[in-house]
């Protein structure tokens, strides 16, 4: 047994300088904190030897370490989050603290989106040749000094230089032509801001179209529509100008999940007292369970609610059925079967009150999400995901 582990630990030992520098990198860039990264890759790399066997095909150590530094860190930010919640009765620093944390379920769907576009780097990379890829991956992911690649690889530093500059432009005409459109889903390139770029996700009112979008530049708007649902002139499945919880957010993906998760907590709460405060400027707004009188008329014909605030005339609307689906169960349900569609509302009794049924349902497992809702003031009643 002995021999044994003292032979797995030397086909280790090898890889660990580099990976745990990689490591470092990554926890560093979920928690941006250099110090407490370093603490983390290390739980990373213990974690890891003690499922050791559970690593089948030693080629997929790299993305087996990243899974697990992913989970330290998930763990590490919901325990972190918990002592916040603990300490903040009573101490206003601490709650401002809380408050400032990103919501769990948009940051989860941040790193799973990040994870995606590293597969689309390495993806990018592998089309390099096989020294200029090292020389890019030494530098820009393990962030090692140039003097000490140029020694690694055994050539001048000028010759480094050279590489990154090449690998660069190699890796830049690669992102805008053979790997273009996926690129452009993650903002890793440079669009044309008159131009919409096909997402990768499903409008989740049809089901039968991908979402087209564009991403804010600093100064424009965040702006999904649909080509079969959204086809008007203004009339978007998502929209709005630049807010703050968009800040270092490039993927439709994840800007949708955040977009949904800031709208779920602006409206919601509204129902229960009938005001909200106006986004722009904090006056006290009444929120109308109507839908606005400046969208098409096809529009104001469904059920949803509005905003529009008095001192300053900023706006916001949103329709029962996505009221529905930015609740944390129809974000999940939405993660879990991507391909969805809205089936059409129902008037039920529910428990001796009048309710809205709302429903989504899959379109490639039939699965189905029900939402009830008081049919007087939209306040969410139950809620129910088969399977």
């Amino acid at each position: 047994m002995e021999e044994h582990v003292g032979a797995e630990a030397s086909l280790w030992e090898p890889v660990l300088p580099e990976e745990r520098a990689r490591l470092v990198n990554l926890c560093a860039y979920w928690t941006k904190d250099r110090e407490l990264a370093q603490d983390l890759a290390q739980e990373t790399l213990i974690e890891a030897w003690r499922h050791r066997q559970k690593l089948r095909d030693a080629s997929g150590r790299s993305r087996w370490l990243s899974a697990i530094a992913r989970n330290v860190c998930l763990r590490w930010r919901r325990e972190h989050t918990q002592n916040l919640a603990r300490s903040a009765e009573g101490d206003e620093e601490v709650r401002f603290a809380l408050e400032a944390l990103p919501d769990p379920r948009v940051d989860l769907e941040i790193e799973l989106e990040w994870e995606e576009l590293a597969e689309l780097l390495d993806r990018a990379l592998a089309l390099l040749p096989s020294d200029t890829r090292e020389a890019l991956v030494q530098k820009y992911i393990l962030e090692s000094p140039q003097a000490e690649i140029a020694a690694r690889l055994g050539v001048t530093e000028g010759a480094v230089e050279a590489r990154l500059k090449r690998g660069k432009l190699a890796l830049h005409r690669i992102l805008t032509t053979d790997l273009r459109e996926t690129a452009a889903t993650y903002g890793l390139i440079g669009a044309d801001s008159l131009e919409w770029q096909q997402t990768r996700i499903w409008c989740a009112e049809c089901g039968q179209q991908r979402l087209c979008g564009k991403l804010p530049d600093g100064t424009g708007a965040f702006e999904l529509h649909c080509p079969k649902c959204s086809w008007e002139p203004d009339i978007f499945f998502a929209q709005t100008m630049r807010m703050p919880f968009l800040d270092g957010v490039k993927g439709y993906k994840a800007s949708l999940r955040r977009f949904m998760s800031w709208m779920d907590g602006y409206l919601r709460p509204a129902l229960a007292t009938g005001t909200v405060q106006c986004r722009s400027c904090g006056h006290a707004t009444p929120l109308h369970l109507q839908m606005p009188p400046w969208v098409p008329a096809r529009l104001r014909e469904r059920r949803g609610v509005y905003v529009k605030c008095e001192a300053c005339g900023n706006s916001s609307y949103e329709e029962l059925d996505f009221l529905a689906l930015n609740l944390a169960e129809g974000q999940a349900f939405w993660r879990k079967h991507p391909r969805v569609r809205t089936l059409l509302q129902q008037e039920i009794d529910f428990e001796g009150h009048p309710a809205l049924l709302v429903r989504f349902e899959s379109i490639t497992d039939l699965a189905q999400l029900h939402v009830v809702v008081a049919r007087e003031n939209y306040r969410v009643l139950g809620v129910r995901a088969n399977p």
